[in-house]
């Protein structure tokens, strides 16, 4: 499973709630964002979250008006 390690984004406009639920969710290989660039080892954006059926923090991302994403694997050795 992919566990949450760390992000980046606008301090001004991260929202604690989505953070704190980001790190509590474990992600399977291809589930989330974040489990597909992991799956396909690069890089993945996706431009509008609504069209994504497997995003299991579709809803507390667009509440917190999160609409796209990007995310890349780091390998290590």
């Amino acid at each position: 499973v992919l566990l949450w390690s760390g992000s980046w984004g606008v301090p001004d406009l991260a929202d604690a709630d989505f953070l704190r639920f980001s790190r509590e969710i474990p992600l399977a290989s291809g589930q989330g964002l974040p489990g597909k660039a992991w799956q396909a080892l690069k890089p993945v954006s996706v431009p509008d979250f609504t069209g994504e059926a497997d995003c299991p923090r579709l809803t507390m991302a667009l509440q917190t008006g999160l609409c796209s994403g990007l995310a890349f694997p780091l390998a290590v050795g």
